[in-house]
């Protein structure tokens, strides 16, 4: 077998592994084929160096859990391109960054497209990037109390988008395409700079819950606080003429 085989084989052993969450599996297989640990040991080795102080065999195998908690403790992750491929198989579905004083969406966000929950809420966020059309699986996308003042078109190919919240920022334009958010239950704009609304969310025939209360549009219409309109309500249909 030669070194590429070698190194392909070892780096598929350890993704699979991840993969599978079979981890005393593939600690058998790396401890018996002494020609596989080394290979994954020098491929992983100075990546890990950067993120850890401490490097065994077991963070290996473990390295997307450990990678886990430094996500959530948003601790800087270095931008190499070996972490990228890893950050899609790292155990978090659920990722909250919530009042963390951040001015953009962490680069790794945009790489993890397991994410069901994103919570950005209360930080100082101005441009959400189109990388985040890469959130596929995302159901809920939290940016309540930032500094928004457009939104990227990318968020109408979310799919599976459930509850959007945007209260409290500065937008002005809801994007055209956001007709297609067909699961879109919540769509919360209390508190931005919206006067229009465009005529595509006529079709988010799953909507049940729209605030803009505290917008120019809401004050036209005279939509107070605690008063939330879904897709059947005539003055909802009126806010779209």
């Amino acid at each position: 077998m030669d070194d590429l085989e070698i190194e392909k084989n070892g780096i598929t052993t350890l993704i699979e592994s991840w993969n599978n969450d079979n981890i005393v599996l593939a600690l058998e297989i790396l401890k018996g084929n002494p020609d596989l640990t080394k290979v994954v040991k020098e491929h992983y080795k100075e990546v890990l160096k950067v993120v850890f102080s401490r490097v065994t065999l077991d963070d290996f195998i473990n390295f997307p859990q450990r990678l886990a908690g430094q996500i959530r403790a948003n601790k800087p992750i270095p931008k190499l391109k070996i972490i990228e491929n890893v950050l899609p198989l790292v155990p978090i579905s659920r990722l909250s960054l919530t009042a963390m004083q951040i001015k953009f969406v962490p680069w790794y966000v945009y790489k993890m497209p397991q994410l069901i929950e994103l919570d950005l809420s209360s930080n100082n966020i101005k441009v959400v990037s189109p990388e985040i059309k890469q959130l596929n699986n995302l159901e809920v996308l939290n940016l309540n109390y930032n500094l928004l003042q457009e939104l990227p078109q990318e968020i109408g190919s979310l799919e599976k988008l459930e509850k959007l919240q945007l209260d409290f920022n500065y937008i002005e334009v809801i994007p055209e395409n956001f007709g297609k958010l067909k699961n879109l239950q919540w769509l919360c704009l209390e508190a931005n700079k919206i006067e229009l609304l465009p005529k595509s969310l006529s079709e988010l025939s799953a909507l049940y819950w729209l605030s803009i209360e505290k917008t120019p549009l809401g004050d036209r219409y005279n939509i107070k606080s605690g008063t939330y309109l879904n897709s059947s309500d005539e003055l909802f249909r009126k806010l779209l003429a």
